[in-house]
């Protein structure tokens, strides 16, 4: 549920129904959204996908906000999620930054994503833990206000770790798309 905005500022409650007796997930946020400048930050539980022999929750905290300065749109996000596995001792965190430049009849998009799993196995494994490093480019052809043809490369790293921590091995790799997307 929102509240309505009152200048710029909005909160809400959230809760997702699941297929067991209790909700699979439940949350808050508060939001700002006035001019150049959005924000927002959120805490929610919900079903550790982890987990599927009961009911484990985790939490997850997250903040996030954009600048649009005209001639860059700057953004970033930041997300932990905490009591990840089975014996609640996992966490993840998330952390994006990118831009968007008008170019010609459509936009310039770039990113950067890290991502660190830790002993997300148990406490003292962590052979389950992945971290990855990702950065993109990418360029928006709008074709009308809805409508856009996209294009995009990736390049990734990924890192997995033996049960003591070591690094185990380390993967690279590099995608591209092209999509075309409507907005309804």
């Amino acid at each position: 549920y929102p509240t309505p905005s009152f200048n710029g500022f909005n909160a809400g409650l959230i809760w997702q129904a699941g297929e067991k007796l209790v909700a699979n997930g439940s949350g808050v946020f508060v939001s700002y959204n006035k001019g150049p400048l959005s924000m927002a930050a959120s805490y929610q539980k919900e079903q550790d996908k982890m987990v599927t022999t009961g009911i484990d929750t985790m939490e997850t905290k997250a903040v996030g906000a954009y600048y649009d300065f005209g001639v860059v749109r700057l953004s970033s996000t930041y997300a932990r999620s905490t009591k990840v596995n089975i014996t609640n001792t996992g966490s993840e965190s998330v952390f994006t930054m990118g831009a968007r430049i008008p170019m010609g009849p459509g936009e310039l998009r770039t990113s950067y994503r890290k991502v660190n799993d830790t002993s997300r196995k148990a406490t003292n494994d962590a052979s389950a833990d992945a971290d990855s490093t990702r950065y993109s480019v990418g360029y928006a052809y709008f074709l009308s206000k809805r409508t856009s043809i996209n294009l995009s490369l990736v390049r990734e790293n990924q890192k997995r770790y033996n049960a003591n921590g070591s690094n185990k091995s380390d993967f690279s790799g590099t995608g591209y798309e092209a999509a075309l997307r409507h907005l309804f």
